[in-house]
């Protein structure tokens, strides 16, 4: 194959084959009939989720694939109240746990780690 002619037939594949075009937006007129797409239709974890998921899920490790709480964490007692809590994360009594200071999780993050525990509690089926 003559080589001279190699970059002009790489230039005429690409653009006849839309390489290196941006893709078009079209105007979201009625997005009732678009398709859903994988960001869509994917649930977006809270922040007390995604603490949970960094911090806690490698040792309380749900039954299920996607991590949860189990029910050692949302049976404690140290649920009661977030103070309970907060001071358990600080100051663990376990040898196990690993203490939490607030370089790690701040007051914040305790706040929405706990809102998430409450709510998975809630959501619970009774023992």
């Amino acid at each position: 194959m003559n080589t001279s002619i190699l970059p002009v037939l790489l230039i005429a594949i690409f653009t006849l084959g839309g390489c290196g075009q941006l893709p078009q937006s079209t105007p979201a007129a009625n997005t009732d009939s678009a398709p859903a797409t994988q960001a869509q239709s994917t649930p977006v974890a809270s922040k007390g989720q995604q603490l949970f998921i960094t911090h806690c899920a490698s040792c309380h490790q749900g039954m299920s694939q996607t991590p949860s709480p189990n029910a050692v964490v949302l049976n404690s007692r140290v649920l009661a109240k977030e103070s309970a809590f907060k001071a358990l994360l600080r100051q663990p009594y376990s040898p196990m746990m690993p203490a939490f200071g607030p370089e790690v999780l701040s007051d914040e993050d305790v706040h929405e780690l706990y809102g998430y525990l409450q709510a998975e509690k809630a959501k619970a089926p009774a023992n």
